[in-house]
């Protein structure tokens, strides 16, 4: 899994370091991300953006087979995990040897034991997913103009 690979690092000279999934490209201002983490304290931080879905349907409510209401292809805000954390050296005790573990593992043991975790805010435009074709596409011709 995601964080399970964490384990396995031996020596960190840093108190504190980065983690990026690797098909994403961020333009932020690693210093007040930095700046943010040491203020709060944190065990880890989660770098969270605002997204905003468009379901392709039109959406209905309805109540004993009794239609309700009907919103045709509805906008859904939400914020989500970009991919980028930093952590405290502390949390590789966290992670259990030998086993599966993604980074929602890790996320969710650290809240359920109520460690420090808060989130850093950035904009849309500040990450590309470039897991998605459509965005490596997009990104991949802003890189090849002259």
């Amino acid at each position: 899994g995601t964080a399970g690979g964490l384990r396995y690092l031996k020596k960190i000279s840093s108190d504190d370091f980065i983690v990026a999934n690797c098909d994403t490209l961020f333009k932020i201002n690693y210093a007040k991300l930095y700046k943010f983490h040491k203020q709060n304290n944190n065990l880890m931080t989660v770098v969270v953006s605002n997204s905003r879905h468009t379901f392709q349907y039109g959406f209905c409510k309805t109540n004993n087979n009794k239609l309700i209401s009907i919103v045709e292809k509805p906008k859904f805000n939400f914020t989500v995990n970009t991919g980028l954390y930093l952590f405290n050296r502390k949390i590789i005790k966290l992670i259990p040897k030998g086993k599966r573990f993604d980074m929602t593992d890790l996320i969710n043991k650290c809240l359920g034991i109520k460690k420090n975790i808060n989130v850093f805010k950035i904009s849309p435009s500040s990450w590309n997913d470039l897991g998605q074709i459509k965005e490596f596409s997009k990104i991949s011709k802003n890189f090849h103009k002259k």
